[in-house]
């Protein structure tokens, strides 16, 4: 923390070692940290930070950010806010003709699901963050990145160009699903950009002819993946059509052999009828005309019967 109270008053540490009180979470006891690699500080004397939020060291690029943002006033750095029950400190509050903007400096990267905590806790708020911060993103061109967490809340980069200067890009969510629009501003114009940050985002031209092209390639996307099922449904049919040919055949062969094993039962049983019959030699002329009557009715019908009956003994 950057101040913490000395005789109830916020104060900044001058030495290594000094003692205070936090204003955060009720007077626990705080002891500042004045060293060569991190900017000074003050810190609990027992235990970790109050504020789960804050973890990490303050670096200067953090330390010296806050300062400009709340103008060296105690009451706009680190400013104590309460939701729900739940308290966390703000890094620095700026300023607004609409009302104050809670700038959320940061350095580290976040996971997703804390930028969404942050954003939802602050509410009216903007990022204020360098390059470890914002995460990994790919520049797509025109000051407009796709980024691979979701911002619901415009973006402050602090980054440097070409020549190694300062600049500041005010980014914004896009109509373009994951991606930043963006604005570049020097150095120096972060209250400019905190200003914009408020501002209705309208999309640009970039931002129409990316969506288009986006859209352009769902569309054909979707159109191959159609293509695919027809296709795919089209196999289907015909391999039905073949199963139900192949079905139908089959139960025409059986149907066949089925009546081909029925008239060799027949004529297997005529055949055994014959041998079991005796005939007797008045009997004869009776037998052969019902054996032409048969074979008679066999030519009709396409059936095989016995052309000579056993001889009579």
């Amino acid at each position: 923390m950057i101040y913490a109270l000395v005789d109830g008053k916020p104060t900044r540490p001058t030495a290594t070692g000094q003692r205070a009180a936090c204003g955060c979470c009720g007077g626990a006891e705080m002891i500042s940290v004045c060293g060569s690699q991190v900017a000074w500080h003050w810190r609990h004397a027992v235990g970790a930070d109050c504020d789960s939020w804050a973890a990490g060291k303050e670096t200067p690029w953090h330390h010296d950010w806050k300062m400009r943002i709340g103008e060296g006033d105690p009451a706009r750095i680190e400013r104590v806010m309460v939701r729900d029950g739940v308290t966390h400190r703000a890094d620095a509050v700026a300023t607004h003709p609409d009302g104050d903007i809670v700038v959320e400096v940061q350095h580290s990267g976040l996971s997703q699901v804390e930028l969404t905590q942050r954003e939802d806790f602050y509410g009216r708020m903007v990022w204020l963050m360098d390059e470890s911060g914002f995460g990994r993103s790919w520049y797509l061109g025109r000051e407009h990145f796709q980024v691979k967490r979701k911002f619901g809340r415009p973006v402050i980069l602090d980054t440097v160009n070409a020549s190694n200067q300062q600049v500041l890009i005010l980014l914004k969510p896009s109509i373009a699903p994951g991606v930043m629009c963006g604005e570049r501003l020097d150095g120096g114009e972060w209250r400019a950009a905190v200003d914009r940050a408020t501002a209705p985002l309208a999309p640009c031209e970039w931002c129409k002819r990316y969506m288009a092209k986006l859209q352009e390639k769902a569309e054909a996307q979707r159109a191959i993946e159609e293509a695919i099922e027809r296709r795919r449904q089209e196999s289907v049919a015909r391999a039905i059509a073949a199963s139900e040919a192949a079905s139908l055949a089959r139960a025409q062969r059986e149907a066949e052999d089925r009546k081909a094993a029925e008239a060799r039962a027949r004529r297997a049983a005529e055949l055994q009828h014959w041998r079991s019959v005796r005939l007797r030699p008045g009997d004869q002329a009776a037998i052969e005309a019902d054996l032409r009557r048969l074979d008679a009715e066999a030519e009709r019908r396409g059936r095989l019967v016995l052309r000579h009956p056993p001889s009579c003994g």
